[in-house]
This record gives C-alpha cells, structure tokens and sequence, in this order.
C-alpha cells in the first residue's frame, strides 16, 4: 500500500508488515504527521490566566507566533515569539502576557 496526495486525514500511526518464505515480521510504529503549514491545533486557558497553545509545522521548521486584540482593519501583528519544530513537527508556546483577560487572536507563519 502507498500513500499519495497525502491530506491531514491520513495522519496517524501506521506499521508495515512484511511477510515472505521466512515468515512475516511487523515494523515498529511510524507516526506520519502531515502539516504544509502552521497550524494551531490546541488552545488552553492556564489557571493563572496565561493562554498555551500546541501548534504543528514542518518538521524543523523555524515558526513566528503571532497575536493582535483587533481583527478590524488594519489588523496589525505582533510577533510573540520565533520557535523552532521539533522533529515531529510539534511546538508549544505559553502567552503569559494574556492574563490581563483582553480579547487576543493569534496566528503562526513559517520563516
């Protein structure tokens, strides 16, 4: 079996089998995260009022988090803070700054 025109549905885990005259034997577990972009893909409101967010990326992939109070035009961005992915493509940042309970959005670009 192959995987092509890989999209985010095709993310999981997944095994190869390989069976021949010998007998078969089963690879270990390979996790296939698929991310063409930043994504934030989890928010969660800290007791102390922080916001953290778990985001994915391309592996090692250099990220810029960013966040405004105002999405009326002109929207302006701040960068919060430049994280690298790691090998799987996973990063995280906590927004302490949040915790003055003001309205924030934010978004994730790719350097």
């Amino acid at each position: 079996m192959s995987l092509t025109n890989v999209t985010a549905a095709n993310a999981g885990n997944y095994q190869v089998v390989v069976t021949g005259p010998g007998g078969s034997v089963t690879s270990s577990v390979a996790a296939l995260i698929v991310a063409t972009s930043p994504l934030i893909y989890q928010t969660v409101l800290n007791s102390d009022g922080s916001v953290s967010l778990s985001c994915v990326s391309q592996p090692s992939s250099t990220n810029v988090l960013l966040c405004t109070t105002n999405l009326l035009p002109p929207v302006f961005w701040q960068p919060l803070s430049t994280k690298v992915a790691g090998d799987d493509g996973d990063w995280h940042y906590t927004d302490t700054d949040a915790v003055n309970w003001q309205m924030r959005f934010y978004r994730s670009t790719t350097q």
